[in-house]
Formats: C-alpha cells, sequence, structure tokens
C-alpha cells in the first residue's frame, strides 16, 4: 500500500514566523543542545557534543469506516513509525451464539423450552474467557492525539520532493502497518459481530417465549370454556337434584314429627286418665280419713278399722297412679329425644347430600381455576427465566460495547482524503564522554511571536529559559511521545552519524552560513547576550572540528566577519 507523505515543520504557530527562519531555528536549538552540554567538573570530565541531526519521525495515518451507532464513519488510525508503543485490549469470547440459536429454533413446544431456559440459566452470566491481545505501533492516548492532531492542523503541511528530500528514520514497514490495521479494524467487527448476534439472539429468545406464552393463553382459555360448559351443563341437573333432595327432607320430617305427634298423644290420653284417676283418689282419701275420724270420735273401733283399711287401699292406689303418671312423662320425654335425634340424622344427612351436589359444581369452579393459576405460573417461569438470561446477555453486550467504545477511542475523528505518513521533525544531539553516550531529543514546537517575547524577556536571564519560553512544546504528552518514544528508539552505535543529515557537516547551504546566521539572529534580537554569544560560536567551532577532524574549518569565521563588522 502506497502512502502519501506529509511534511510538517518543526515550529508552528507564531504571528510573524517568518522571523524565525530555519536557520534561527537550527541556532536555536543548537544552543538549547549546548547549554545541556555537562560541562567538566571536579569528578567528570567534559562532555563532548558529537552531532546535530534533524530527522523526520513518521505517523501512519490510517483510513478506517467504523459502524457507530449503527451509522459508518470515517476514521483514521494513528500508528507509530518507529514501532515503539504497543496496546493492550481484552478479546472477551462467549459461547457458540450461532449453536445456541440454533438449538433454540428447533423448540417448538412449551415443555422443552422451559426445560431448555431453565438448562441454561447461567450460561451468560460472564464473559466465557478473555484474553489479552496486543495490537503494535498503534497510537491509542486521546490527549496525544488531539496535541498531535493540533499541531498537524496548525502548520502548513509541504510534500518531500526530490530537490528537498527528508531523513526518514523507519522502524516497521508496510507489511507491519498494514497487519495492525488489518487486525484493529478484525477487531472492531468482531466485537461488532459479537454485539449484533447477542442483540439477535435477546430478539430470539424474546419471539420464543412469547410464542410459548401466547400458546399457553390460548390454552388457557381453551381449558377455561371447557370447564364453563361443564359447569354450566351440570348447574341445572344439580340444583334439580338438590330441590329433591330438600322436597324429600321436608316430607321425612313431617312424617317423623306425625309419627312422633300419635305416640306422644297415646301416652298423653293415659296420661291424662291417670291424672284424673288420682284426682279422684285423693279426694276419697280425703272422705275416707273424715269418716275414720269421725268413727274415732264417737269410739266406734270396729267402723274406724273399716275405714283405715280403706284409707290404706285408696292411698295405695294413689301411689300407683302417680308411678304410671311418671312413667307416661318419662315415655313422653324419650319420644321427644329420639325425635331429636331422628331429625338431627335427617339435617345432617340431607346436608351432606346437598353439600356433595354443591360440590361437584365446586369442583369444576376450583379444577378451572387450578389449571388457570398452573399456566399463570408457568407464564411467570417463562417470564422469569427469559429475563434472567436477557439480563445476562444485556450486561454482556454493555460489557462488548464498552470494548467497542474503547477500541473507536483509540482512533481520531480527523481524517484525511488518503493514507498518510506524517513527517514530524525533531532535532537528535549525541553526547560524548569517552566511552559513554547519551542523546537529547528535541520535540517540535510551537514558537511565539517576537512582539510578544519583547515585553517579558527581561524576566528571564539565562538564555535556556529565554529559549524555552519562546519555544512552548505543543504539549506535554506530544512532547513525551516524541522525546521518550525516540529516545527509546536509539542504540548508543553510529547508525545516525551520516554525513548527509549531521548538520555540523557539509550541507548543501553550508554549515557554517546556516549557524551563523541563526546565532546573529539570535544575538540581534536580544536572544544572546554577548558572552552567550562567544560561548555559542566556541561550542559550534568544537563541534565542527569533531564532525570533520581532518578539515580545517575557515567557513564559519568567513561567515561571521559580516557581522562581527
Amino acid at each position: 500500500m502506497t502512502h502519501e507523505h506529509i511534511q510538517l515543520p518543526f515550529s508552528s504557530g507564531s504571528l510573524d514566523k517568518e522571523t524565525f527562519s530555519s536557520d534561527t531555528e537550527v541556532a536555536s536549538v543548537f544552543c538549547l543542545a549546548e547549554n545541556r552540554r555537562k560541562k567538566k567538573g571536579f569528578l567528570s570530565s567534559e562532555e563532548q557534543l558529537v552531532f546535530l541531526l534533524k530527522v523526520n519521525y513518521p505517523i501512519y495515518v490510517m483510513k478506517s469506516c467504523i459502524q457507530i451507532q449503527k451509522v459508518f464513519r470515517q476514521r483514521s488510525i494513528f500508528l507509530d513509525g518507529l514501532g515503539s508503543i504497543s496496546e493492550n485490549v481484552l478479546d472477551r469470547t462467549i459461547i457458540d451464539l450461532e449453536q445456541f440459536k440454533k438449538e433454540l429454533s428447533t423448540i417448538s413446544k412449551v415443555g422443552p423450552l422451559r426445560a431448555f431456559l431453565t438448562r441454561h440459566a447461567m450460561t451468560f452470566s460472564n464473559f466465557k474467557g478473555s484474553r489479552s491481545v496486543r495490537i503494535n505501533n498503534i497510537i491509542s492516548k486521546q490527549m496525544l492525539l488531539s496535541e498531535m492532531i493540533d499541531f498537524i492542523q496548525k502548520t502548513e503541511q509541504k510534500k518531500p520532493t526530490k530537490d528537498h528530500p527528508s531523513t526518514v528514520i523507519r522502524g516497521v514497514n508496510n507489511q507491519e502497518i498494514d497487519q495492525t490495521v488489518s487486525g484493529f479494524n478484525d477487531l472492531i467487527d468482531k466485537v461488532e459481530t459479537g454485539l449484533g448476534s447477542l442483540e439477535n439472539l435477546n430478539k430470539c429468545l424474546r419471539s420464543s417465549t412469547d410464542r410459548a406464552k401466547q400458546k399457553i393463553l390460548e390454552d388457557k382459555q381453551k381449558d377455561f370454556e371447557k370447564f364453563n360448559e361443564k359447569f354450566e351443563n351440570l348447574k341445572p341437573i344439580v340444583k334439580d337434584k338438590i330441590e329433591a333432595m330438600r322436597n324429600k327432607h321436608k316430607e321425612d320430617i313431617q312424617d317423623l314429627t306425625e309419627t312422633k305427634n300419635k305416640e306422644s298423644e297415646r301416652i298423653y290420653e293415659k296420661k291424662d286418665i291417670y291424672e284424673k284417676n288420682l284426682k279422684k283418689m285423693n279426694l276419697i282419701v280425703d272422705e275416707v280419713n273424715a269418716e275414720k275420724k269421725a268413727l274415732s270420735l264417737r269410739g266406734d273401733s270396729v267402723g274406724e278399722k273399716y275405714w283405715s283399711e280403706e284409707s290404706t287401699k285408696s292411698k295405695d292406689t294413689a301411689t300407683d297412679l302417680m308411678k304410671a303418671i311418671k312413667t307416661a312423662s318419662e315415655k313422653i320425654e324419650k319420644i321427644q329425644f329420639r325425635f331429636d335425634a331422628s331429625l338431627k340424622r335427617l339435617n345432617e344427612k340431607s346436608e351432606k347430600e346437598i353439600r356433595i351436589e354443591e360440590e361437584r359444581l365446586n369442583d369444576i369452579e376450583t379444577k378451572r381455576d387450578t389449571e388457570s393459576d398452573m399456566k399463570d405460573k408457568i407464564i411467570n417461569e417463562l417470564e422469569y427465566r427469559n429475563l434472567l438470561i436477557t439480563s445476562q446477555i444485556s450486561k454482556l453486550c454493555t460489557s462488548k460495547e464498552k470494548d467497542k467504545s474503547k477500541l473507536i477511542e483509540m482512533t481520531s475523528s480527523w481524517n484525511p482524503e488518503n493514507n498518510c505518513v506524517i513527517l514530524v521533525p525533531l532535532y537528535l544531539a549525541k553526547y560524548e564522554n569517552g566511552n559513554k553516550t547519551r542523546y537529547e531529543v528535541f520535540a517540535p514546537a510551537i514558537v511565539k511571536s517576537y512582539a510578544s517575547f519583547k515585553k517579558v524577556r527581561r524576566a528571564f536571564t539565562g538564555l535556556e529559559s529565554k529559549l524555552l519560553h519562546l519555544r512552548t512544546p505543543v504539549g506535554p504528552h506530544f512532547e513525551e511521545f516524541f522525546t521518550k518514544g525516540f529516545k527509546n528508539s536509539i542504540t548508543p552505535d553510529k547508525i545516525f552519524e551520516d554525513a548527509s543529515t549531521n548538520l555540523f557537516k557539509e550541507s548543501g547551504q553550508g554549515r557554517g552560513k546556516i549557524f551563523g546566521n541563526g546565532l546573529d539572529t539570535l544575538k540581534k534580537d536580544g536572544w544572546l547576550g554577548n558572552q552567550e554569544y562567544k560561548k555559542m560560536m566556541m561550542g559550534l567551532n568544537l563541534a565542527f572540528k569533531l564532525a570533520t577532524l581532518s578539515d580545517p574549518d575557515f567557513e564559519l569565521e568567513e561567515s561571521k566577519n559580516p557581522s562581527q563588522k
């Protein structure tokens, strides 16, 4: 895949940026590099500034079409051309959704569906497994992307030409870039496919449950109608039978009452006779006692004896009558007791028979209501099981959405017309002290205007503080990415010491002219004092000599003569 190359300037943003020429830029970076060179101390020897390179850090910007809220949108993937970074993302897998859906589609009855839902109650309680997937080269931090895009959009983008070639440090090849983009897009597609499958599965579960509920409701209505029909058919039969039972009960009570009354009347008649005879006998006793008393007063012992015997006989007869009356009363009580007992048995029997008939209707209603309640419970169970599974699926969807959002956040809405490589210029200074080597990397900067600096420059006394105030970095994340990222890719060897890139060596425009004009401008505009200017000149001469030890260096002195005059 071919990429369009866009060359960015090292500095951007000044209102009078034409004043800050490329020569001044090189000179200011040299001043910073020279100022950071470790000088000879009590326990250390002095470092030497071996070279100063201007190289391009490649940032690949690849177009990608991503589905966001059901709409496909063009996004860009920024890739680190040096391959110094990587990002870990979770690739979380779940069960075989197609197999689950296929098994679900074969179920047409309520019973198997209930068993299926019960069996899979915890199937979706979590992801089946997860693994960390490393995506190499991708630049994913939003703050860094924001700062980087801000810098790109504020600058005048130019394409490198043959006449103005740019040294590009390459760490990855096109194949690796294409693999990263393809893998990233595949991962987003995988997440999107998983989301779609889960959402579709939720719909299938809802549809299957609704069909089963509808079938149960239809059966419930049929059963209700069947029981109601049976109830209505049986109702008049039971009603007639109960009416016949009640009539029979009345007749039985009437017969029982008549029998009781007949028996009672017969005994009452005898009792009345006994009571009348007893009354007569009591009168006879009184009369006999009166006769006996009278005879006793006359002294008629024979007559008294006679009436005494008659009195005893009358009393015995009265006693017998009283016993007969008592027996008759007891018989009447027994008849009443038997009547009450029989009446109770008749009532209980009648009530039981009527209750049995009424329960025939109640049983139909109970069975109807029981069947209805059972079907309602099945519906509630299906709904609960379905909700249990679909809520778990919804949680999985939420997690998948988070995964997708994280992947989308690793891209940018800034979208060039074509795939391109943004060449971001850096300055690299190498220091040596014996066999020790270290590097300083100077990241791109936004240059403040001279006019704004002149108002406050007296507050800055040191050279570096002045230059850093002038050269405000684009952002901390942006600066850190390039300085650390590029620095980490450097090994302490001589792969960067190329005559075509080392600014201390001979160049097309002449090294002395580049640095000399830049230092003159910095001195004239108040960035460098006389002592700082001389100090930088000495450091520059030393750097030139280190770069070309065998060549006498006259170019710088010649370029300085007009300024010194």
